[in-house]
């Protein structure tokens, strides 16, 4: 599935797309999860993440595992 999002094309200068990729991905999974829609095994696996590099995201961003 894809989502599109526009953004101004001066966005562009305060990140590269793959980095705004990347964070709209954690921030969806860290989301998901929060909500107990998945489990943490498999939001870490939504962003392509190993478990205990998803856990080191979840505690900078104060989400309980």
């Amino acid at each position: 599935m894809q989502v599109a999002i526009e953004r101004p094309n001066d966005f562009v200068s305060f990140q590269s797309e793959p980095a705004v990729r990347r964070e709209i991905g954690l921030s969806y999974a860290l989301w998901l999860l929060q909500r107990g829609r998945v489990t943490l095994v498999t939001a870490a696996e939504l962003v392509g993440m190993n478990v205990d590099d998803f856990m080191l995201v979840c505690k900078e961003n104060q989400v309980p595992v």
